[in-house]
């Protein structure tokens, strides 16, 4: 949880020393809110953070690997129960600067086998909605772009943040 903060002040100072060169376009509330589609790209997130108390708090093991198209982003990791899971995103991209930005989105999780049912910072997590194999997800990313290729990158859920980098092709 004490690294959470520490990961958004460095985004938010590194991301306040940039400035868009581009002149600022008008757009609607609604317009900004929905965003874009990010940038096709390949992401590694291998290391994660519950958000609870835990016997494992820090995950270095999650292999976090997805293919984004699009807005569409498809991964496979180690979830915290050292089982193989996938999960299916529909996300978008708000771009803050030049060089930061914030995705957001929603899809479903495979391979918790219910278990999910026991995580109390998870909302609803005592219905039907986790009772099985197949769950729904929400989750909020930040990415600071170090180059036209490679950012730096982190995702949260209500449970764990995952953090690594992304590769855009």
């Amino acid at each position: 949880m004490k690294i959470l903060p520490i990961i958004c002040l460095l985004f938010f100072q590194l991301s306040y020393t940039q400035k868009l060169e581009q002149p600022a376009e008008k757009q609607s509330f609604w317009t900004t809110i929905w965003g874009e589609s990010p940038k096709n790209g390949f992401k590694f997130l291998p290391f994660a953070t519950h958000f609870q108390k835990s016997k494992n708090p820090i995950i270095h093991g999650a292999f976090y690997t997805a293919v984004n198209y699009k807005s569409w982003e498809l991964s496979a990791f180690n979830n915290s129960y050292n089982d193989f899971s996938m999960s299916l995103f529909y996300l978008r991209k708000i771009k803050i600067t030049e060089k930061f930005s914030i995705d957001y989105g929603g899809g479903f999780l495979y391979g918790y086998k219910g278990r999910l049912q026991k995580v109390d910072a998870i909302p609803f997590n005592n219905t039907f909605l986790y009772s099985g194999n197949l769950n729904p997800t929400y989750g909020i990313g930040l990415e600071y772009s170090l180059s036209k290729k490679i950012s730096i990158s982190a995702m949260t859920n209500p449970a764990v943040i995952i953090y690594g980098i992304k590769y855009y092709w």
